[in-house]
């Protein structure tokens, strides 16, 4: 799922952790998409925090009430990361089905 920044007051902070008293770790940039680490949200100083990958792929925390969420770009995709030795052991394992 991917957010856009709304806010007309500049950049939006990206933090450590979902509290404004959290480190600023980052920032997501004014009418920039950015995509969700995943679809947590969590409650904490009586904001509702998104997890966000925000400028330089920096992941953290930032506040909802500046974002527009965009459902329509949703995907079910999973991205899985592997190694070359990893590649070549499902490679054989796939082809031991195939036998």
């Amino acid at each position: 799922m991917t957010v856009t920044v709304i806010t007309d007051s500049g950049n939006v902070r990206v933090r450590a952790e979902p509290s404004l008293s959290s480190k600023v770790i980052g920032k997501c940039l004014r009418n920039c998409t950015y995509n969700l680490a995943d679809n947590l949200t969590k409650e904490f100083d009586g904001l509702t925090w998104l997890h966000v990958i925000g400028e330089g792929g920096v992941i953290g925390w930032s506040v909802m009430d500046f974002f527009q969420i965009n459902p329509d770009k949703v995907t079910n995709e999973i991205l899985i990361k592997f190694t070359p030795e990893e590649i070549k052991d499902i490679i054989k394992y796939c082809e031991g089905l195939l036998k």
